[in-house]
């Protein structure tokens, strides 16, 4: 009985060594094509049985095989020896050796039984997924050649392609066109407004060459006034001097009335006196008038000349203010239809060069009325003059 006991106590040892061996076996060695490489060869017989099996993997699982084994076969040996000799007594040797071999034998067969079976299953599953996949193949074939790919009118759409890139064109052309007309509208609207900004500084110089106008217009009328204040002057004084001259003749002619007529016989010589006395005076007379004449027929000339003057410098500076005037209005019509804002700017400057205009052609009649005033004046102070060197 105690024989027994131990015998199976090894047995348990043995089983659990075996065991753990399988387990990492199993556990280290990598997994290909699918199946656990769980086979390992202990003797030359089981692996030459299970390589001849095994070849249709490659021959590198047979190598790994065979080394493997080898690694396992004297490891196992070793431990096993071990632990037969620790159980046993020395005299029980030869049996336990047996009936190890008996217990690897058993271990072996069973598991080159398990990886027989597991390649078995291995290959089946490889012949059937090389069958579904070959009837795969075959119906796809099939679907290719029983349906194929679809015609497409390509003409159709080539022309509908062509519409396509006229319409794009067309529509690149109007939108270059529109570009380029917003890019002139941009540049027409900045030339007017540049072209405004020029007319007003323009419309404000020419107010101030009206306003200076307007200072010369008053300096002038009061050259004007002091002229009329000299001619009055001079015509008052003319008419003093004809005064005079009427009372002298006056007081002559009574003179030469009250005188003997005996007398006047008698004193020829004294006649012949007067008649001096009377062409001395008449002499002076003219004299007189001549110089009088003369002096203010030159004072008239001269102011007249300087009237003349400043009324041609006047018309001079005219000349160029209408025509620029006429070149502003035309400038300024044109600046009307393109621009609205300026509507209210340009009626302003055209009712104030109205007005001056109106008030030129007034200053201008009535300085002509002076001129016309004048001559009739000086004509009057020649018929005068005339009149006397008659008498």
């Amino acid at each position: 009985m105690d024989q027994t006991e131990r015998m199976l106590s090894n047995m348990s040892v043995s089983s659990m060594e075996t065991s753990g061996i399988d387990r990492y076996r199993t556990s280290s060695l990598p997994r290909k094509h699918g199946f656990s490489s769980q086979s390992l060869t202990v003797g030359s017989r089981q692996q030459s049985s299970f390589s001849s099996r095994t070849s249709i993997l490659g021959g590198g699982s047979r190598h790994s095989f065979q080394s493997i084994g080898k690694w396992v076969n004297g490891g196992f040996s070793s431990g096993s020896a071990h632990s037969v000799s620790s159980a046993f007594s020395p005299g029980y040797g030869s049996g336990a050796s047996r009936f190890q071999s008996m217990v690897l034998a058993h271990s072996e067969k069973e598991t080159l039984q398990q990886l027989n079976d597991r390649l078995d299953d291995y290959l089946k599953r490889v012949r059937s997924l090389e069958s579904y996949n070959s009837k795969i193949e075959m119906e796809i074939k099939h679907l290719i050649t029983s349906y194929g790919p679809e015609m497409i009118d390509w003409e159709s759409q080539e022309k509908h392609l062509e519409e396509l890139r006229v319409q794009l064109a067309e529509l690149t052309l109007d939108n270059a066109n529109l570009s380029m007309q917003a890019e002139t509208n941009y540049l027409s609207i900045k030339d007017f407004q540049i072209k405004l900004e020029i007319e007003q500084n323009l419309c404000h110089n020419i107010e101030m060459d009206i306003n200076e106008m307007r200072k010369e217009i008053d300096s002038i009328n009061l050259n004007i006034l002091e002229l009329e204040g000299n001619n009055e002057s001079l015509v008052a004084s003319l008419v003093m001097m004809k005064k005079q001259h009427k009372e002298r003749v006056k007081e002559l002619k009574a003179n030469i009335a009250v005188e003997d007529l005996s007398n006047v016989q008698v004193d020829s010589i004294q006649g012949m006196d007067l008649l001096a006395v009377l062409t001395s005076i008449r002499e002076e007379y003219n004299r007189l008038s001549k110089k009088n004449e003369q002096d203010a027929e030159v004072w008239y000339r001269e102011k007249i000349q300087n009237i003349k003057e400043v009324v041609g410098q006047g018309e001079a500076e005219l000349n160029p203010l209408n025509e620029q005037l006429h070149s502003l209005r035309q400038e300024h019509h044109n600046l009307q239809l393109t621009i609205n804002s300026s509507g209210t700017k340009k009626e302003f400057l055209r009712k104030s060069l109205t007005d001056v205009e109106i008030h030129f052609n007034s200053e201008r009649n009535r300085m002509k009325g002076y001129l016309g005033q004048y001559e009739s004046t000086l004509a009057g102070l020649k018929e005068a003059g005339k009149t006397a060197r008659c008498l």
